[in-house]
């Protein structure tokens, strides 16, 4: 990889960056209230306090692209496929035959995780124990592999005429989940 050095700073960066910024972290403490930004569940996040960076020069080079993402649908999106794909895997690695695997953006792309499976007795459970098992998810839906789990209508009716919680239903109490609460105050 080709490198140039910076204008301001003893450092070599890659000449094809689209963007260099420059500059120096500050050691005189915090600024004022930064924020409140949108998150990407769709809240909005708390104030925050952050460190000061003072720019010195910025840099690009040739027709640079600056792309800023759209929070939250943009960010969202791209963390879709990569749970998508950890879903899929988990469920190989338990012996289960996907039929699709799907985060809805509802949720984040995050925190649920809904799959088609063609299933044996007893895979069902063991799909949701796989499921659940990946570091982003919270809730987890296995469906029969002719529920289309792409539409929340045919999702719906499958819950609705198909489920019996007695049977179906897993609570597990007191396992790690992750966790987004949109703070409305910064104490």
């Amino acid at each position: 990889m080709q490198l140039v050095k910076c204008e301001t700073v003893d450092l070599e960066v890659p000449a094809g960056a689209e963007l260099v910024l420059e500059g120096e972290l500050l050691p005189v403490g915090w600024t004022e209230d930064e924020g409140r930004f949108g998150d990407f569940t769709g809240f909005v996040g708390p104030v925050k306090w952050n460190p000061v960076f003072r720019v010195n020069a910025i840099t690009h080079r040739k027709d640079a692209i600056y792309y800023a993402l759209h929070m939250p649908e943009e960010v969202d999106y791209l963390v879709s496929p990569p749970l998508e794909g950890s879903g899929w895997q988990a469920l190989a690695n338990a012996g289960i035959t996907a039929r699709a695997v799907y985060a809805p953006q509802s949720a984040g792309c995050n925190f649920h995780l809904y799959a088609s499976i063609s299933k044996r007795p007893g895979e069902g459970k063991n799909a949701v124990l796989a499921l659940l098992s990946l570091k982003r998810v919270k809730h987890v839906i296995v469906t029969d592999d002719d529920v289309d789990i792409f539409s929340p209508a045919a999702l719906e009716r499958s819950l609705a005429y198909r489920v019996q919680p007695a049977r179906d239903v897993i609570i597990l109490e007191g396992a790690r989940v992750p966790t987004s609460i949109p703070a409305t105050s910064c104490k």
